[in-house]
């Protein structure tokens, strides 16, 4: 079971990686295709944070040294700025 859930794991995040490249391209891509890209992002976004749902547990664990505190850091900032880019845009349509 744990070598299946890495494989959907490296899946999920090969995925993201290459619609965000993707998403880049919009100028090239038109928007229509952005907007179809993006929402299947979301939703492999979502299944990412499923995924590695045990990370959620082990944030309050363990011993914080300068590196833990920066991932911690890191991965917030990639949470809010996710979560403002896409409020921005439903408020903006």
């Amino acid at each position: 079971m744990g070598r299946n859930k890495i494989s959907w794991k490296g899946m999920v995040d090969g995925a993201l990686f290459l619609l965000l490249l993707n998403q880049m391209g919009y100028v090239l891509t038109g928007q229509q295709h952005h907007e179809g890209t993006g929402t299947v992002m979301v939703l492999l976004v979502l299944c990412h944070n499923l995924l590695n749902r045990r990370w959620f547990g082990a944030v309050g664990k363990g011993k914080y040294n300068s590196r833990r505190l920066f991932e911690l850091f890191n991965n917030c900032t990639h949470v809010s700025t996710f979560y403002q880019r896409r409020h921005h845009v439903a408020v903006c349509v």
